[in-house]
């Protein structure tokens, strides 16, 4: 059997405790004066309240060598002066320097490129001789904090980083001061003591239960790191299967038609197997790290990768202490109360409850061993002072939980006091949903309720729903049913997409939120703190035992969330809520549309009785995606036939109509650029820009022609008609797909003069453009968008255009912009979207305030008594009736 390790700690033999000797006084003062010491990870959140509260407290430090892993293009003394130093935490420094700070800094501090996961982290041996006998101390804030890393990634960073800072410790004479996490302990119960065994130490040796351990195992740095690299190496080799690489091509072929990109393109083809190769890879190493972790008892790869960074440290010889914060949370004092950065383990906690999360998983009695940021950069530089003295211990524990105990329950408790305050701010009448985010509050449960009740099971059901849906979808039929059956895939791949990062980050949670009772205990740390002197104590308060934890969650911590980490979770969130590919170019896009959305509606036309010629003018009043993407052939086919090459220029002059986003592909197909005009521009205005643009060929609509009276001399001009009744095929190929850097469009901000002024806006432009607006937008396969802006400007041509097309929305074209064909074609309950300025929406609220005083005096009173009466409903509650009271107008705008 393995040794183990009692519960108790080693026991101190008797003759020590007969004759206790008085410990000598550490003064951090005298143990920094005049010392060199090395900082790593001064890029990261402790690493830099570390450096700055050094700086602070102690000036009289000599050097603070910080190494720091260079950008590309860029120096160490680059990015540590023009970025690190110009972060929030430095604001004590500049408080206390101002002008003079970047002198202070640049005396004090000597940024040193490496890298951690390098040998002697990536020094030179010019420096190392050039350190030797000079550094005091090398302190390691470096590390990979991610829960689930690439076991690759993770070795090299938390395992190999350690073992790098070691050897270059053990060559320069230094004591390494390395920071690593309580939760090396892995998954146990009961007390965690600091002076437990590291070599050959794994969590599974103090289970008691039968068959939950490991009888007999003995565990080595050196032989898991062999293990290790031959499992790597297996995965790599396996990547290269050929089974595997045929799975990744066909992987890859199909991305390539989803985007809409050409599948015969050999290059794209083997590029895209290749990502889809390093995305299996990339699992593979995540899936292995995690299955290692937890045979030995680490519930991730982060506390396996970090406990064998400490067993390497332990054997390597060298002179050290290990520092193990738990939790790094939000600072109590220092540099400000609140500060925050990053991804930090109680952030996605909080952000859950405010994003709607109400089951939350929790042991009973379960300690969530938090610890302020500020007071683990103190145990830093404390340790740091006492291995500078000579008088450091191997193991210091930063936690709370052993003296003041703050419950994962309490936690919950005080994030729905949280929430509720957090909405309260926010009120602003509200309604129903406002109501429920106030008062809906999580509560915990045990771990077993969570997957039976929470995101694991709305998940399963999501998945059953969209398999159901793609196994039986198609026999269920009609055009009104497939569309149901569409929007009702897209909201549950929606829900599951959603749920699917929520069960993974619970599934990472679980261990330490609703596993073992474990304390950590800080002996040796509480210790160190009686040996400092009354002044440096009062520099580096050690003081867990004091905290206030409904104070500091509501008042400190969460605020500082607020301020520094929830505006990019907010952003994550959106961007995976709403997540659009972007395509390369704008024919991938359209290839990409009518690969999804064949069969449905893409453009409508819209005419009222009276102008029903109209309809006859256009080759249907409904333009399926499929329909459009044949159409845009057929028009590149007719000016290829016409003489068009690659790189020409083709003015396309039409009013808003199915034609135009026809004639606009159609144009990038035959490799020309598209130069959209104005459609009332005169012949004049006409010619002026065909000159500018070197333009040969004019496309116009009839109405266009017939206003014109005669076409524009010069230019071989081709009726909307007449163009999309195509040519026999073209020797020269269609184009499939553009360069990024293609110009797209040509857009004339004026030809009233002789020198009308063009833009250039490439395909990379329009498709970033309409991707990220796609974002923005609540537009769903089937809804439908009313275009009334001209096609012309950039704004409708994205927004009105571009961006309908990449949801799968349905674009409604009118015949006539006025108040009363814009209220009949809101009125078919077709539309859920209009792009407009100003004057449009004037254009109908001047309708409905006609309609409502044309009606009798009675009617016109109950409609402001309604109006009063719907503002006060909505000041003072937070319910919104205003669709009740105005179901006529909200029928009359598609009651949307």
């Amino acid at each position: 059997m393995t040794d183990r390790v009692p519960h108790l700690g080693p026991a101190t033999p008797l003759e020590m405790q007969a004759a206790p000797e008085i410990p000598e006084p550490i003064d951090l003062s005298d143990a920094f004066r005049g010392r060199e010491i090395l900082l790593t990870g001064v890029t990261g959140f402790l690493g830099k309240v570390a450096l700055v509260m050094l700086l602070d407290r102690y000036p009289e430090i000599g050097r603070v060598h910080v190494l720091i892993r260079p950008r590309a293009g860029g120096s160490a003394e680059d990015r540590f002066f023009g970025k690190v130093t110009s972060a929030p935490p430095f604001r004590p420094l500049q408080d206390k320097h101002g002008a003079d700070l970047e002198r202070f800094l640049r005396e004090k501090c000597s940024p040193i490129a490496g890298d951690v996961a390098e040998p002697l982290l990536g020094l030179s041996e010019e420096q190392v001789r050039g350190l030797t006998g000079k550094l005091a101390c090398v302190v390691n804030c470096a590390g990979l904090v991610t829960f689930n890393p690439s076991l690759e990634l993770a070795i090299s960073v938390n395992t190999q980083g350690a073992r790098h800072a070691a050897e270059l410790s053990k060559r320069t004479g230094a004591t390494l001061v390395h920071i690593s996490t309580c939760f090396v302990a892995g998954t146990r119960r009961g007390p965690v003591f600091e002076d437990e065994m590291l070599v050959g130490s794994f969590p599974k040796q103090h289970v008691e239960e039968e068959g939950e351990d490991l009888p007999g195992a003995r565990f080595s740095v050196d032989a898991e790191l062999a293990d290790v690299d031959r499992l790597v190496a297996r995965l790599r080799e396996q990547a290269d299967d050929h089974s595997l690489q045929a799975r990744f091509r066909a992987a890859a072929v199909r991305r390539l038609e989803s985007e809409g990109r050409d599948t015969s393109d050999e290059k794209a083809v083997r590029l895209a197997a290749g990502r889809e190769r390093k995305l299996w890879l990339s699992q593979k190493l995540i899936e292995a790290g995690m299955e290692r972790a937890q045979v030995w008892g680490w519930p991730n790869t982060y506390t396996y990768t970090k406990a064998m960074g400490e067993q390497a440290i332990a054997m390597s010889g060298c002179a050290y202490s290990i520092v193990r914060p738990a939790i790094v949370e939000s600072a109590l004092r220092f540099p400000f109360p609140g500060w925050n950065e990053g991804f930090t383990t109680s952030a996605p906690l909080v952000f859950m409850a405010l994003k709607g999360q109400r089951v939350y998983p929790a042991g009973r009695k379960l300690v969530l061993d938090l610890i302020p940021v500020d007071l683990v950069a103190a145990g830093i530089l404390g340790v740091a002072g006492a291995a500078c003295a000579g008088q450091a211990e191997r193991v210091y524990q930063l936690a709370s939980g052993d003296v003041n105990p703050m419950y994962i329950r309490r936690a919950i408790e005080l994030s729905a006091i949280y929430k509720r305050r957090y909405f309260e701010k926010r009120r602003d009448g509200g309604g129903i949903r406002a109501f429920l985010d106030e008062w809906l509050e999580p509560f915990p449960v045990e771990g077993s309720a969570y997957r039976r009740t929470s995101a694991p099971l709305f998940r399963k059901l999501a998945q059953a729903g969209r398999a159901l849906i793609a196994d039986k979808g198609a026999s269920w039929g009609a055009p009104i049913t497939s569309a149901l059956l569409k929007r009702a895939d897209q909201a549950l791949q929606s829900a599951d997409r959603q749920l699917a990062p929520v069960e993974a980050m619970w599934d990472l949670y679980l261990p330490f939120v609703a596993g073992e009772r474990f304390v950590f205990q800080s002996a040796h740390t509480r210790e160190l703190w009686r040996r400092l002197t009354p002044g440096d104590r009062e520099k580096l308060p050690w003081d867990p035992e004091k905290i206030d934890w409904r104070r500091y969650w509501l008042d400190v911590h969460v605020q500082g969330l607020e301020e520094w980490v929830f505006p990019g979770l907010e952003e994550e969130s959106d961007k995976a809520r709403r997540e659009v590919p972007q395509p390369k170019d704008l024919l991938q896009l359209l290839n990409a549309s009518v690969h999804h959305f064949g069969k449905r509606v893409a453009l409508r036309f819209f005419a009222g009785e009276e102008n029903a010629d109209e309809i006859s003018r256009s080759r249907d009043d409904r333009v399926t995606y499929e329909e459009l993407g044949a159409f845009s052939d057929r028009a590149a086919r007719r000016l290829l036939h016409e003489g068009v090459h690659g790189g020409d220029r083709v003015l396309l002059l039409s009013e808003n109509r199915p034609e135009w986003p026809m004639a606009y592909f159609g144009i990038l197909k035959a490799g020309a650029t598209a130069a959209p005009l104005d459609a009332q521009m005169s012949v004049a205005e006409i010619q002026n820009c065909a000159q500018a643009a070197g333009a040969r060929v004019l496309i116009a609509s009839p109405r266009a022609l017939d206003r014109l009276g005669a076409p524009p001399p010069g230019l071989r001009v081709l009726a909307l008609p007449e163009l999309l009744r195509g040519a026999p095929d073209h020797a020269q190929p269609l184009r499939k797909t553009a360069a990024a850097d293609d110009v797209a469009s040509l857009l004339f901000t004026s030809g009233t003069t002789a020198k009308p002024k063009g833009v250039l806006l490439t395909h990379r432009n329009f498709a970033s453009l309409a991707t990220k607006l796609a974002t923005l937008f609540d537009l769903r396969v089937g809804h439908g968008l009313l275009s009334v802006l001209p096609l012309h400007h950039t704004f409708e041509f994205t927004c009105g255009l571009l961006v309908p097309l990449l949801l799968g929305a349905e674009i409604t074209y009118l015949d006539e912009l006025t108040a009363e064909r814009l209220g009949e074609a809101l009125e078919t309950g077709k539309v859920q979207a209009m792009i407009g300025v100003p004057a449009l929406w004037q254009l109908l609220h001047r309708r409905l305030t006609q309609e409502i005083a044309a009606r009798p005096t009675a009617i016109r009173a109950a409609v402001q008594a309604a109006m009063a009466l719907h503002g006060e409903l909505r000041n003072r509650t937070p319910f919104n009736v205003g669709k009740l009271l105005f179901w006529p107008i909200h029928r009359k705008l598609g009651g949307s």
